[in-house]
């Protein structure tokens, strides 16, 4: 009787942590998604005001690239907001991430973030092979051009796409439990 009870404790223990595991994954792959949304909203930004330089490197991000003019007014007789500026704006990326500008490209496991970038041409010549069905960053959509347009037309505006990706739990990119996400 002794043995049985023993296996049934042994059940329920294996049982409720593999739940807490199954929690914790979830919970790090949310963290890791808003990450992902943050860091595409400061590259999306990035290229609103370089849209002819492609981001070469996270802290391109932090610190001024080198043969990237200083952030200047487009028109100063309009209203401010971000789609007036050209150059350098940033840093793009804040604080908001664990308190400190170096973790940004850290997912939620641990593992370091990458990114692919798309160079669809000057006059949005080349699509081969570019995603499609793009991610919009919300606090974007007011500012013009995108102002009212459709995602495809959005798409078709920009030269440079990129792909920001995690690994996921397993570490090993292009895996099945890895994430992706199209700007």
């Amino acid at each position: 009787m002794a043995a049985f009870s023993l296996l049934i404790v042994s059940t329920i223990l294996i049982s409720v942590k593999s739940l807490l595991v199954s929690i914790d994954q979830s919970k790090t792959t949310q963290i890791t998604d808003a990450k992902m949304k943050k860091l595409a909203i400061a590259i999306v930004h990035f290229r609103m005001h370089n849209p002819n330089t492609a981001l070469s490197a996270f802290t391109d991000l932090t610190v001024q690239p080198s043969g990237v003019p200083n952030c200047t007014f487009l028109d100063e007789s309009s209203q401010f907001n971000a789609s007036n500026l050209s150059g350098w704006c940033g840093p793009y990326i804040h604080t908001d991430f664990s308190g400190d500008t170096d973790s940004f490209g850290i997912d939620g496991w641990g593992n370091n973030m990458t990114f692919t970038v798309y160079d669809t041409g000057i006059n949005h010549t080349n699509t081969t092979g570019v995603p499609t069905n793009l991610f919009i960053p919300p606090d974007l959509i007011d500012y013009f051009p995108l102002k009212n347009l459709a995602p495809t037309v959005y798409e078709q505006l920009i030269r440079f796409v990129y792909t920001l990706n995690s690994c996921g739990p397993s570490g090993v990119c292009g895996g099945s439990d890895a994430i992706a996400l199209n700007f």
